[in-house]
């Protein structure tokens, strides 16, 4: 097995190359981000992932739902689609650090062995060259999370609900922590696409995976393995934020739509 560190692929582009510029924009976005009730204990997130600028106050709002379990959780199962490759199946990757202008996050390879062995994922860090998806997350739960957290980080590509659903019971459990990593509709007018990632939300509220292709998310395929997961457990799904690019950083011909939701024990 591999013992190198990944390198960041999009600091000083998608999000400050700087330690402290990304540090505060970090502190501001938690600050400023919407809160969901104080009851609910987070069992997994979903989150956006692109630019800062754009979708990072709605991803705060996603990992302030997790701010009263930080001291629970010992281990984050992270989630992501592939945006360069085609893909079947999950791969998870032999590296053992990743790294950011915060420093590095411990790869958990313990578990990506019990994910490889149950046939679950295949092992190859090829995949996450040039990937955003896992990395822009990793600066927020690097400022959420104690520093001896590690993540599973997992890119998830075509595949079965059951295949990826399987991931998640296997590895749920109270320390755990999952999140899918997926933006929501892409390139619609603004009206449009409000009333297109509305729809998704409902959906996903209802724990309806069929529904959805990848022109809601182009996280579907974590996302409707977690849904799986989530109605054979009989858990909740509420949704904290939903915004677009034109309500932050962006013009209103052509938005791409973020959500925050939250998956919890009913």
């Amino acid at each position: 097995m591999s013992s190198t560190t990944k390198e960041p692929n999009v600091a000083g582009s998608f999000y400050p190359a700087d330690p402290q510029e990304l540090k505060l924009l970090l502190d501001h976005y938690l600050s400023e981000a919407v809160t969901t009730q104080d009851e609910i204990t987070a069992k997994a997130l979903v989150a956006p992932h692109a630019g800062f600028i754009y979708s990072g106050p709605i991803a705060a709002s996603a990992y302030q739902a997790a701010k009263r379990i930080k001291d629970k959780i010992s281990r984050i199962i992270l989630l992501s689609p592939t945006h360069h490759f085609h893909l079947q199946g999950a791969v998870a990757p032999d590296f053992n650090l990743y790294k950011t202008p915060l420093g590095t996050i411990e790869i958990d390879q313990e578990t990506i062995a019990q994910l490889n062995s149950n046939n679950l994922v295949k092992i190859s860090s090829d995949y996450f060259e040039r990937e955003h998806a896992i990395e822009v997350h990793i600066p927020f739960i690097q400022t959420i999370f104690s520093a001896n957290t590690p993540i599973v980080p997992i890119i998830v590509g075509n595949s079965e609900v059951e295949q990826i659903s399987s991931i998640f019971s296997l590895l749920d459990n109270d320390s755990t922590l999952f999140i899918v990593s997926g933006d929501l509709s892409h390139f619609l007018p603004y009206d449009e696409a409000k009333k297109v990632d509305r729809t998704t939300a409902d959906n996903l509220e209802c724990l309806n995976y069929r529904p959805l292709t990848g022109e809601h998310s182009c996280g579907v395929w974590p996302i409707r393995g977690m849904l799986g997961w989530a109605k054979q457990n009989k858990l909740k799904l509420s949704t904290i934020d939903l915004r677009n690019s034109g309500d932050t950083a962006g013009d209103k011909d052509r938005v791409v739509g973020y959500g925050a939701f939250v998956v919890y024990k009913a």
